[in-house]
């Protein structure tokens, strides 16, 4: 389905729904073949390598999907790097201040915290 559009991926859901809601037997294919059921609804063939699942709404308002389970780990340096913000200090500035003008500016000062400086809790080199 990586090459299909969301309109045709639609249409063939919309197919698959509605001879799923009339048809016993082509809704049990749904559920366990749902490449074939595809094929039959729609008269299209999955993409090779693609998995499609149906499952029932039994005992239940809605079905939801969870999201893929990503783990429970800490970010590594190179999420970290990905995701960090931030202005990096010119090699000639000598102040703490990223404010050129010497003007105070929203960030009060740093507050050593090992060999990084503590702004407001963000963490800056």
């Amino acid at each position: 389905m990586s090459d299909w559009t969301n309109e045709k991926t639609n249409e063939v859901l919309k197919a698959v729904y509605a001879k799923a809601a009339t048809d016993k037997a082509f809704r049990a294919l749904v559920l366990e073949n749902p490449n074939e059921a595809v094929k039959q609804a729609a008269d299209v063939e999955v993409p090779a390598g693609f998995k499609v699942r149906f499952v029932e709404n039994v005992g239940a308002d809605a079905t939801f999907v969870l999201p893929d389970f990503i783990g429970d780990s800490e970010l590594s340096d190179e999420q970290l790097e990905a995701v960090a913000g931030g202005k990096k200090k010119k090699k000639h500035d000598n102040d703490d201040d990223d404010n050129d003008n010497g003007k105070s500016g929203p960030i009060s000062g740093p507050v050593q915290s090992g060999s990084m400086k503590q702004f407001h809790g963000v963490c800056v080199d």
